[in-house]
């Protein structure tokens, strides 16, 4: 069997690789939800214990492998909803916002986690002086074969909070495109789900860009083509009527079905649930109205008839039938013009390929000139070689570097935020020393004892706060 039919054999093995896919995971059932009424309550222990309770069943009848969550009061809430939850379930990441819009915003999953951070958004002034409330948390999660960036965001409420939202929106899509030039264990795919409080066929918010910049960068909404009655996810409050203020979003793979939304039982906000397939497509849909009144162009669902799999798995086939017809046709004789030397007979070139000549050339070998004719050109193919290896380990190298040096800036920022915290909490507990001690002096002797020991206790938890602070230090 010659080298041509061993060659394409390896490209029908390839091709059918690529019909078939690696292994990209199962579907996974994604679930948003704005919990604001556990944020509204985290004060009452009682009520909130009965709230966990209720929503963790809600949850858990959804089965949900990745909770986009917002509206949660705090990481140890969103650590006690992931343990009733069960199965597995853990807080990936929970953001601890300055500026809040309902509440904290978290990701709960029971798949395997890597990198994680929340962020605040960038303070910009809306029209009506606010600054921008909320954030977002990040996590990438594999699935399969494949790591996922997952976002849990909340933008702010208001009208006049336009601007602020569609800043929040080109904040991440910026941290997007940035995850995406990642050099290990970059992300496939990008999901994001939470509270954008914006419908665009609400009268009051005609034109606003928030939702038109993620479709611009490839993102497509969980809701795909549903009529807007069938997507309402915040039930109507006082003089503000029902309105669509949740989503799910993906730009690769796709959604089985429409998300579906159930009525939330403790909060106002319903939970948004859609089944993302990774190795699904993403079907065309039409850009929602941006008006009330206005009439999306539904035909260009139409445009997609075949799935991009089977034109794979159609040339795989192809292929492996053009290699069955080479492998039994006899192969004819080649002059590969690449593998001549010059003869030391005068002018004629030898071919290699030619078993006569070949063995000829064998035969009599090769004269001293014919050997310097041919050193400086395996000299500099063999440089060429050497030098290309280098710049290319060189190139690996740099990136390493620049992305180790990325890493490390980063963690540097999250101990300096540590510090930060710890110092307040040290500032706190010396204030309070310095008031117990003032009460001590001026309290009666039946009060000594008492003060004494509310004294002692927070000398302890000052002495605790500063052996953290030099921990983090090291």
């Amino acid at each position: 069997m010659t080298l041509l039919p061993l060659r394409l054999a390896g490209l029908a093995v390839v091709a059918m690789g690529l019909a078939v896919g690696p292994v990209l995971g199962e579907p996974l059932r994604l679930v948003s939800w704005n919990a604001e009424s556990l944020a509204k309550v985290a004060d009452r222990a009682s009520t909130m214990e009965a709230r966990v309770n209720s929503a963790a069943l809600h949850l858990q009848a959804q089965r949900p492998d990745i909770l986009f969550l917002q509206g949660v009061p705090d990481r140890a809430t969103a650590q006690k909803l992931a343990v009733r939850m069960g199965n597995g379930f853990k807080v990936v990441v929970c953001s601890s916002l300055t500026r809040k819009e309902s509440g904290e915003v978290a990701i709960l999953s029971a798949l395997e986690s890597g990198l994680s951070w929340p962020d605040q958004w960038s303070p910009v002034a809306g029209d009506d002086g606010s600054v921008t409330a909320g954030g977002h948390a990040f996590a990438t999660l594999r699935s399969g074969d494949l790591w996922l960036a997952v976002y849990s965001i909340e933008f702010p409420d208001s009208v006049a909070a336009r601007t602020q939202r569609e800043e929040a929106m080109r904040e991440l899509l910026k941290h997007v495109a940035a995850v995406g030039e990642w050099r290990t264990n970059r992300p496939t795919a990008f999901l994001f789900g939470g509270t954008l409080n914006i419908d665009p066929e609400e009268a009051a918010r005609t034109g606003e860009t928030t939702l038109k910049l993620a479709r611009d960068a490839g993102f497509t909404s969980g809701f795909l083509s549903l009529e807007r009655t069938e997507r309402l996810t915040l039930r109507s409050r006082a003089q503000y009527p029902a309105s669509t203020a949740d989503y799910l979003f993906a730009d690769w793979g796709g959604f089985l079905a429409p998300a579906e939304t159930f009525p939330g039982i403790i909060s106002d906000h319903a939970m948004v649930v859609a089944v993302w397939d990774p190795e699904g497509t993403m079907p065309v849909v039409p850009v929602l109205a941006t008006a009330v009144g206005t009439v999306p162009n539904l035909a260009a669902n139409e445009l997609l008839g075949v799935d991009l799999k089977w034109w794979v798995a159609g040339l795989g086939c192809f292929v492996a039938l053009m290699f069955l017809v080479l492998l039994f046709r006899r192969p004819q004789p080649v002059f590969d013009p690449s593998r001549a030397l010059p003869s030391s007979q005068g002018n004629n070139i030898l071919f290699l390929s030619d078993s006569e000549k070949r063995a000829e050339a064998a035969q009599g070998g090769m004269s001293e000139s014919e050997r310097r004719k041919l050193r400086p050109h395996l000299l500099g193919w063999l440089k060429e070689r050497f030098i290309g290896t280098l710049v290319s380990q060189r190139r690996e190298l740099l990136d390493t570097q620049q992305q180790a040096s990325e890493q490390a800036a980063e963690l540097g920022r999250r101990v300096e935020k540590i510090q930060e915290q710890l110092f307040n909490r040290i500032q706190k507990a010396e204030q309070r020393v310095i008031e117990l001690e003032k009460e001590l002096a001026l309290a009666k002797s039946e009060n000594r004892e008492l003060i004494q020991s509310n004294l002692l206790l927070a000398q302890r938890e000052l002495d605790e706060a500063r052996r953290k602070l030099e921990a983090a230090g090291r």
